[in-house]
Parts: C-alpha cells; sequence; structure tokens
C-alpha cells in the first residue's frame, strides 16, 4: 500500500537525508554531475538519496566478496588509455575487470505521480531503465540506462587481450561515457522544464 506523506514529514525526511549525504564518507558529489543533483534537490517535492555521474574502471577480484575487490583504476571522465595500461600492472593474481557504467540517480519523490513523471522523464532521456523502485514507506526512483561495459581482461597472472585490443575497449567505454553525458544533458534540460511547470501549477 502507497503511503502518504504530508508536505511537512517530506521535509524532514529530505533535511535528514541531506545532512547525511553531507557528512557521508565520500564527502562530495561527482562534479559533472552536481549541476544535475542541485536542480533534482532545489524541488520541494524531490530529494536525492545517491549519485554517480558515470565511471570507467579496473576492479581486481580475489573472491565474490566486497572486500575481496580492489579498484586499479577508476575514472568519472573519458580515460586515456595509457593510463589504464599502467594501472593493469598493478595488478595482484585476481581476475581484473574493465568496466564502464553509466549514470544512476536514487531519488525519494513526495507522491506516486510525481515518481511516475520522473520515470517518463528519464527513459525519454535515454535512461531506459529508470523505474519505481519502492513505493513503502518512501517512493524511491531509480534513474539509469542498461548499456555499458563488463569485460575480463587479465585472470591471474595472464592478461587475456593484447595492447591494442586494450585500447579499443578504453575507445570503446569513452563513446560510450560521451552518449552518457549527451543523455545527462538532455536529463537536465527536462528536469528544468519540469520544475518550471509544477510550481507554475501545470502539474499536480
Amino acid at each position: 500500500m502507497i503511503r502518504e506523506v504530508s508536505e511537512k514529514e517530506f521535509a524532514l525526511h529530505k533535511k535528514n537525508a541531506l545532512l547525511r549525504m553531507d557528512h557521508s564518507k565520500k564527502g562530495s558529489i561527482d562534479d559533472r554531475i552536481k549541476p544535475l543533483i542541485e536542480l533534482i534537490n532545489s524541488i520541494p517535492e524531490l530529494y536525492t538519496t545517491s549519485s554517480c555521474s558515470g565511471r570507467i574502471m579496473l576492479i581486481e577480484r580475489r573472491g565474490e566478496r566486497k572486500d575481496q575487490a580492489e579498484w586499479l583504476f577508476v575514472s568519472h571522465d573519458p580515460v586515456n588509455p595509457e593510463d589504464v595500461l599502467q594501472a593493469l600492472k598493478k595488478r595482484g593474481t585476481g581476475s581484473v575487470w574493465l568496466k564502464q557504467e553509466n549514470l544512476i540517480i536514487h531519488l525519494a519523490a513526495r507522491s506516486i505521480d510525481l515518481a511516475n513523471s520522473l520515470v517518463v522523464l528519464g527513459n525519454s532521456s535515454g535512461f531506459k531503465r529508470s523505474g519505481i523502485i519502492s513505493a513503502g514507506q518512501r517512493i524511491m526512483v531509480s534513474i539509469e540506462s542498461p548499456e555499458g561495459i563488463n569485460s575480463l581482461v587479465a585472470s591471474k597472472e595472464e592478461i587475456l587481450m593484447s595492447e591494442e585490443g586494450l585500447r579499443r575497449l578504453c575507445s570503446e567505454a569513452n563513446k560510450r561515457m560521451e552518449t552518457n553525458f549527451s543523455r545527462m544533458a538532455r536529463l537536465y534540460s527536462q528536469l528544468e522544464k519540469f520544475k518550471r511547470e509544477l510550481h507554475s501549477g501545470d502539474k499536480n
């Protein structure tokens, strides 16, 4: 059952959530996504709980648990393949994966109608995996895209592709990051329009 939240109660939840984010271990928001997060949080009926603008990374895994994974390289911008090649030299004896991930934002909405509107905005901006992920104590929306790269590049002590192959993989990851940033700009533009309409009374 979807629980209705009063304006006052939602404002208190939002204040507490944003305070927790300010004091989080990470301590900051990715520079590229900061304007978008600030725009979302400027809308009284919404607030973000977590976000990432997208990233390219090398991860070494020595087991299934999170504490058995180590980041060898991470960037929220397109990468220089030579930097990735250098980072690969720091690997141990685990399996090493090159991953490219797109933007993801989790946010709370005061009403189910607002949540549905956000899903439409996310999908129309190119983030085709956007959806409502919770409608219990809080109505939560995820804005994200399914496209990405998750490629095994080394196993134990063996590199599984040539340097040229890894450069091409990095080039493809960079292209996908640029597409991701274009979608982010589109989402920002659509959210600006959404905010104007919401506060002018065109939306409930």
